[in-house]
C-alpha cells in the first residue's frame, strides 16, 4: 500500500504527517520561531520555510505523494446564488458576481467551485474559494525549489472536514459550522449542503486565562449570529467542535448557542491521544481524494472573457484570383436578390406594423403629448433608475467593511446605532457606541484602540477617508457611569 505526505502550514509552524491506507505512521510539528536565528544569520521568511518544511519532512523520513494544506485566512470563502443556466455559461458569470463581493479582479486568483440547484428558488447556489495568485505561487515556489512535487494545495477547513466527516454523527449533517481551536489559532467554517460558504479567523491564541476563554466563546457566538442574520436562507443544524485534548474542557462551556453541539478531539477521530489538530489536518490532506467528502478543490484560473493574441498571416501568391473573382460575381447577384426580398418583406412589416399602432391602446398621457414630452418623461425615470442603482452599488461596496466590524471592537466596547446614507454621492457612516470597563482612563484607552483599529482596516480605507470624533461624554446606564461617543466615516 502507497504511502503519503500531509503538510499543514500553520500560522507559526509545520505540521507533517505520513499515512499508508488510513494509518498513521509517523508526524511530527515544528515551530519557525526557534529556527528564526539559525547559525547565527536572521533568516527571511521564504528561507524560515524551507528550513521548517525540510526539518519536518526529515523527521518523519517523509516518502511519496505530497499533499499541502494551508491556513484558512489565506483563502477566500464565498457563495453566489446565481439563475438556472448551462453549465458553460457558469464561469462567465461567476466572473461577474466575484467583481461585485470580492476587492480583487478576477485574473488575480486562482479559484474552484461547486454547485447545487435549489428547486425551491430555481437558483444556483455556487459555493466558491478563492486564493490570491501570488500567495498561491509563493507556496508553489517554496515547494518547486526544495525539488517537492506537490500534488494538491487546500485550505485547511476542507482537510479537516474530510476526516471530521468520517464520525458518525456528523456523517449526515449538511448544513453546519466547524470550529477547530488548538492553542495556537481558531477558525469557525459554515458549510451548507455540505459545501464551504463563509469562514472566518478568530483572531486570538488561547491559553487557560478566563479573559481569553470569554472572548473565544463571544467570538463564536457573535460569528453565529452574524451567519444566521446575513444568510437568512440557509438553515443552520449542527456546531462541529474539533480541538485539542487540553481545550476540551474550555470548550464544552459554550452553551445557549441555539444549535446542537458536536465535540471531538483528535482521540475520538483516530483514536489517538498524542497527535492535535494541527496533525488531524495534515492527515486530512494526505487523504485527498480517498475518502467520501466529495469537494476536492483543484485551483486554477479562470478567465474573465477570451482573449485573442495570435495573429493570422495569408501567403497572397497561394490565391486563386479567377476562382475569387467568380465568388464575387455569385455574391452580387446573390445581394440583389436578396435585397428584392427583403424590401418586400420589408414592406409587408410596414403594412402589419401600421394596422397594429392603429388598434394600439395608449396611455391618455402618450395620446396628448409630443414627442418631446415623452422623451423628457422617459430621461427623467432613466435619470431615477441610474441614480438608485449608483446608490445599491455604493451600499453593497460598504458591506465587506460591515462584515469585519464586529472583529475589531475592544473590550468593553459595544456598539448602539449604525447610520449609513450618501451625501453628495458619497457613503457616509456615522456609528455610535458605548464603553464601559468601570475605569475611566482604560475606557478611553479602549475608545482609542477602536478608532486605530478603524484606520489600519484595509476595508476601511477602500470605502472612507476620514473619521471625524462627533463626541464623547460620559452618561449614565442603568446606575453605571459609561463613555458614549458618536464618530463619523466619510
Amino acid at each position: 500500500m502507497s504511502k503519503r505526505v500531509g503538510l499543514y502550514l500553520g500560522e507559526n509552524f509545520v505540521s507533517s504527517v505520513v499515512v499508508e491506507g488510513r494509518g498513521i505512521i509517523s508526524f511530527i510539528k515544528i515551530n519557525l520561531s526557534p529556527l528564526r536565528k539559525f547559525d547565527e544569520q536572521n533568516l527571511d521568511e521564504v528561507t524560515l520555510w524551507e528550513l521548517a518544511i525540510s526539518k519536518s519532512l526529515k523527521e518523519v523520513k517523509a516518502e511519496g505523494e505530497v499533499f499541502v494544506s494551508l491556513a484558512d485566512k489565506d483563502f477566500i470563502f464565498r457563495i453566489f446564488q446565481l439563475p438556472r443556466m448551462k453549465k458553460k455559461e457558469l464561469t462567465l458569470a461567476l466572473t461577474y458576481g466575484i467583481a461585485d463581493s470580492i476587492p480583487f479582479k478576477i485574473e488575480e486568483l486562482m479559484c474552484d467551485y461547486r454547485y447545487i440547484t435549489n428547486p425551491k428558488l430555481k437558483k444556483l447556489e455556487v459555493s466558491f474559494l478563492g486564493i490570491k495568485t501570488s500567495l498561491y505561487n509563493k507556496y508553489k515556489d517554496i515547494f518547486f525549489n526544495m525539488d517537492i512535487n506537490v500534488l494538491n494545495i487546500e485550505p485547511s477547513a476542507i482537510s479537516l472536514v474530510r476526516v471530521v466527516k468520517l464520525m458518525p454523527k456528523v456523517k449526515e449533517a449538511k448544513n453546519f459550522a466547524l470550529l477547530d481551536v488548538s492553542s495556537e489559532e481558531a477558525y469557525i467554517t459554515f458549510f451548507y449542503k455540505d459545501l464551504p460558504v463563509f469562514n472566518r479567523y478568530l483572531k486570538m491564541s488561547v491559553n487557560k486565562s478566563k479573559d481569553e476563554i470569554d472572548k473565544l466563546l463571544e467570538e463564536v457566538r457573535i460569528s453565529l449570529r452574524y451567519f444566521q442574520r446575513e444568510f437568512k436562507w440557509q438553515s443552520l443544524d449542527t456546531l462541529v467542535i474539533i480541538c485539542d485534548s487540553n481545550l476540551k474542557t474550555i470548550l464544552s462551556s459554550l452553551q445557549d448557542v441555539g444549535v446542537e453541539i458536536l465535540l471531538f478531539t483528535p482521540l475520538d477521530i483516530v483514536n489517538r491521544d498524542d497527535i492535535n489538530v494541527s496533525h488531524l489536518k495534515a492527515y486530512g490532506v494526505a487523504l485527498f481524494g480517498k475518502l467520501p467528502y466529495n469537494f476536492n478543490p483543484k485551483f486554477k484560473e479562470i478567465k474573465a472573457e477570451p482573449t485573442f493574441s495570435q495573429k493570422t498571416t495569408v501567403d497572397l501568391s497561394s490565391l486563386n484570383f479567377k476562382l475569387i473573382g467568380i465568388i464575387l460575381v455569385l455574391g452580387i447577384i446573390l445581394c440583389f436578390g436578396l435585397n428584392v426580398f427583403l424590401g418586400n418583406l420589408l414592406f409587408d412589416k410596414e403594412v402589419n406594423l401600421k394596422k397594429k399602432e392603429e388598434s394600439l391602446q395608449l396611455p391618455e398621457f402618450i395620446k396628448n403629448s409630443s414627442l418631446d414630452e415623452i422623451n423628457s418623461f422617459y430621461q427623467e425615470k432613466e435619470r431615477r433608475l441610474f441614480n438608485l442603482k449608483n446608490r445599491f452599488t455604493k451600499i453593497v461596496r460598504i458591506s465587506p467593511f460591515l462584515e469585519i466590524l464586529p472583529s475589531i471592537l475592544t473590550d468593553g466596547l459595544w456598539l448602539d446605532t449604525i447610520d449609513f446614507k450618501l451625501v453628495e454621492g458619497k457613503a457616509n457612516l456615522s456609528i455610535s457606541g458605548y464603553v464601559f470597563l468601570i475605569n475611566p482612563a482604560k475606557e478611553k484607552m479602549s475608545f482609542d484602540k477602536f478608532v486605530s483599529n478603524l484606520r489600519e482596516s484595509q476595508d476601511f480605507k477602500k470605502i472612507f477617508s476620514h473619521i471625524e470624533l462627533k463626541s464623547t461624554e460620559r452618561v449614565e446606564m442603568k446606575g453605571r457611569n459609561v463613555l458614549r461617543f458618536l464618530i463619523n466615516l466619510y
